[in-house]
């Protein structure tokens, strides 16, 4: 739920999934542990779907969020072909401001920019290349006011 003031209907606030990119470099601190820096770049659209008539959607636009988080993980089989992991950590998140249709700012404030990343997933080494694929979730609360 979304609060709002008189120029701003409050309501509830959908952020649409999105497609992004990463930047990641990882130390690997002993043949078990590492440590990993991140930056996750998205660009998801918000629509607002306001308690007060009109009971109209209202397209916001996209809004940009950059998670970047540093993470120490636990590689459980270190040297295998399928690598799974573990890791927990800290993230600042960075919210942009939204341009909504009508051309008006809406700024997005965190209650805290600072929050804990649990992580994990599997990695893949391929064959005679030092290149590896990795797959993985992670889990970093986010609240924040309109």
């Amino acid at each position: 739920m979304v609060q709002g003031d008189g120029a701003f209907p409050g309501g509830t606030l959908d952020i649409d999934s999105s497609q992004g990119f990463e930047a990641c470099a990882e130390l690997f601190l002993s043949d078990r542990y590492s440590a990993r820096l991140s930056a996750t770049f998205l660009q998801p659209t918000a629509i607002l779907f306001p308690s007060a008539p009109p009971p109209n959607d209202v397209d916001l636009g996209t809004l940009g969020i950059t998670p970047i988080a540093l993470t120490g993980r636990m590689h459980f089989r270190h040297g295998a072909r399928i690598e799974p992991y573990g890791g927990a950590g800290a993230a600042i998140v960075i919210l942009g401001n939204l341009d909504d249709q009508f051309g008006d700012d809406v700024d997005v404030n965190l209650d805290r920019p600072v929050t804990f990343v649990v992580e994990g997933g599997v990695r893949y080494q391929l064959r005679s290349l030092p290149v590896a694929l990795e797959a993985g979730v992670s889990y970093m609360p986010i609240t924040g006011t309109l």
